[in-house]
């Protein structure tokens, strides 16, 4: 068994125990031609950035929210000369993320396979004369939320959830609306239009006219309910003067307040006093 000393950069605090964050554990034994048992600053470096780097480029368009500090290399104490040439070194890398479906969205990626990463050895992406002798990469589940994006079940950190981790299909891999979606029945604030934004619920009075209120839920939806967010903003102004209150000729009828909404809702659920749909 290894026994690793921490090098270049700080052990996180006790209440932040690497073994119950979100992340990925990297193992290896790896031979290194030089002449020096050590590895020195300059070394340790390269090889933490080059892990790190592979961890960025997994995480694709979603932010891993990666910092020095997040990404822990340790070197075993005793190194051995290889007897042809260099040096063996046992080392390991702690990665922590924010959260589980960062970690899966990593582990799907492969970046971290010993195969991808000995084809970047063979590309000459690292040191020269770096291989690897044994390999794993493990990855962790945080403690606090075992659950996994693209699991059709709505957890607190995630905003949609459609049953899967692919991009492009408006709720991307780590559970988050991607630009131009939105979800149905939500609202969005007309200076806003990319922040999350709050749900909304149709209440109808005695005289049978609907009136939309914004509740204080944020903005949640699953596969079904994503919505593409229609390009402009919807004017309640502009419609006015388009339908009158046939109840009460005299007041102004209560169309949805100013702001963004998906296209399928303003198509088909978006109605107007007397039962008339409001077609954008």
């Amino acid at each position: 068994m290894l026994c690793f000393l921490v090098l270049g950069t700080a052990v996180p605090a006790a209440s932040q125990n690497p073994a119950s964050i979100a992340g990925i554990t990297v193992s290896m034994y790896v031979k290194i031609d030089r002449t020096s048992a050590l590895l020195d600053a300059g070394t340790i470096s390269e090889i933490r950035d080059f892990f790190a780097a592979e961890v960025v480029a997994a995480c694709a368009k979603t932010d891993c929210e990666l910092s020095p500090s997040k990404v822990i290399l340790t070197v075993g104490p005793s190194n051995t000369e290889n007897i042809d040439g260099g040096y063996e070194f046992g080392i390991e890398i702690n990665i922590l993320l924010p959260d589980t479906a960062h970690t899966m969205l990593v582990k799907r990626s492969s970046r971290l396979k010993r195969s991808n990463i000995e084809a970047q050895l063979l590309n000459g992406l690292l040191l020269p004369g770096f291989s690897l002798l044994a390999y794993s990469d493990t990855y962790r589940m945080d403690a606090d939320r075992t659950a996994v994006c693209g699991d059709s079940i709505l957890h607190p950190s995630e905003i949609c959830d459609d049953g899967n981790t692919r991009d492009g299909d408006g709720c991307t891999g780590i559970c988050t609306l991607e630009a131009g979606y939105m979800c149905f029945g939500a609202w969005r604030n007309p200076l806003q239009a990319s922040a999350r934004g709050k749900m909304t619920l149709w209440t109808t009075d005695e005289f049978l006219v609907s009136t939309l209120t914004i509740l204080t839920a944020d903005e949640v939806c699953l596969g079904d309910d994503i919505d593409v967010q229609h390009n402009q903003i919807f004017d309640p102004e502009q419609w006015q003067h388009k339908y009158q209150n046939l109840i009460f000729p005299n007041t102004l009828m209560p169309l949805p307040p100013a702001g963004y909404f998906g296209k399928r809702f303003l198509h088909k659920d978006i109605s107007c006093p007397g039962n008339v749909r409001i077609q954008r």
